[in-house]
């Protein structure tokens, strides 16, 4: 079992990008919540915070995803459903190949499978 992410920058993502390293969860649901403070939690299709993935040799670091190309939380649990989709994981992907895994979650709720 792995702690469920949270999203509106809750939970870091590791990119794997040169120019950032680290990135953070955006979109969640907006009626599924954990924690006393109400954080949403993230599921499959959410996307992560848009952020720095190239540039040119001139000028390195400079272009970003795009609004509406920011990676989406691509596999989450299969047991454990919020709106009709799986729930992101410490430890689930956003993107295929490029991007990262889910850092952590800020409070101690698991889901498995």
């Amino acid at each position: 079992m792995a702690k469920i992410a949270l999203g509106k920058g809750k939970s870091t993502v590791t990119t794997f990008h040169g120019c950032d390293t680290k990135g953070v969860s955006d979109q969640c649901s907006t009626d599924v919540f954990v924690g006393d403070d109400k954080k949403g939690v993230v599921r499959v299709g959410d996307r992560m915070k848009d952020h720095l993935v190239s540039g040119t040799t001139n000028n390195p670091c400079t272009l970003k995803h795009g609004k509406g190309l920011e990676p989406a939380l691509s596999k989450g649990s299969e047991t454990v459903i919020v709106n009709n989709k799986g729930v992101g994981r410490v430890g689930d992907k956003y993107g295929s190949e490029e991007i990262s895994t889910t850092d952590h979650g800020s409070y101690p709720v698991e889901a498995g499978g």
